[in-house]
This record gives C-alpha cells, sequence and structure tokens, in this order.
C-alpha cells in the first residue's frame, strides 16, 4: 500500500511547488504579444553618440501605447533601407518626467533610384524605466527636426 500512495503524493508536492505567474503577469504578457509595435528600440544604445546615418527626413513622429511611429521621407528612394534602427540614449535631464533622446540610424543598400516615403513602428518597451509611468522622449532628426514626445505607461 506504501508504494501505491507514494507517486500520488509526489504529484501533490511537484503541483504544489511549480512556480504559476499571477494572472496580472499573464495578462501583460497577453497584452505585449497582441501589440505589433515592429521593430524593438536598442536600449542604452553603446553606438548613441557616434553612430553615423544616411540622409531622411522624418515627416511624422507619434507614440501611442507602446509603439512609435516614424513617417520617413527617404532620400536615396529605398522603400526598404539596408538597416533602420531606433537608438535609445542615456536618460538627458533629472528632471520629472525623464528625458531621453532617440537617434534614428538608417543606412541604404544599393539600387535605390525614385524618393519615396515610408511608415515604420517601433516598440518602445525596452525602454520603460523603473518607478516611473511615463518619460519624455526628444526625436532629433536631419535638416533640423526635432519633437518631444510623452511616452506613458
Amino acid at each position: 500500500m506504501k508504494l501505491t500512495s507514494l507517486p500520488i503524493l509526489l504529484l501533490i508536492i511537484m503541483g504544489f511547488s511549480c512556480k504559476r505567474s499571477s494572472p496580472v503577469e499573464e495578462n501583460v504578457e497577453d497584452a505585449r504579444k497582441s501589440q505589433s509595435c515592429g521593430k524593438a528600440v536598442v536600449a542604452n544604445a553603446s553606438n548613441f553618440a557616434t553612430v553615423t546615418s544616411d540622409a531622411f527626413t522624418i515627416m511624422e513622429a507619434s507614440i501611442s501605447g507602446d509603439c512609435l511611429t516614424l513617417k520617413l521621407g527617404l532620400a536615396s528612394g529605398c522603400t526598404d533601407p539596408a538597416s533602420l534602427d531606433v537608438l535609445h540614449g542615456v536618460s538627458v535631464a533629472t528632471v520629472y518626467p525623464q528625458q531621453h533622446a532617440l537617434k534614428i540610424a538608417l543606412t541604404y543598400g544599393v539600387g535605390c533610384a525614385m524618393p519615396g516615403t515610408r511608415t515604420y513602428h517601433f516598440d518602445l518597451y525596452p525602454i520603460r524605466q523603473k518607478n516611473t509611468n511615463k518619460i519624455s522622449v526628444s526625436i532629433s532628426g536631419q535638416q533640423g527636426y526635432y519633437k518631444t514626445l510623452e511616452y506613458k505607461y
């Protein structure tokens, strides 16, 4: 009789020892998976100060939820640059809300001939800061573009 009750006892112990996520954690994960923000912003990019970029124009910038939307005018006419990243620099001021800088690093491929525009989406989730529910992000581009947006989360 002892041997038959041992497997049942082990199953009960294992059931209580498994880590379960709370409903809040599960809901947050579900929400993150359901958002289509595109490529993640590179948080605390080590090359933020030195990165170079090919020519482009920022036509519009906005934030909705965790998503940064950028409409770019592509100088060489590529509708799909060879590489496109949004880099996050460290906080630039000790004010509330915290101010963070974003920089666009774009590199064109070969064979682009006609001018074009395209809208891109980036996920801001990686730059969330602890102990606050909002930060200001400044986006600067070529040709004097500068815009500050509030990212609430």
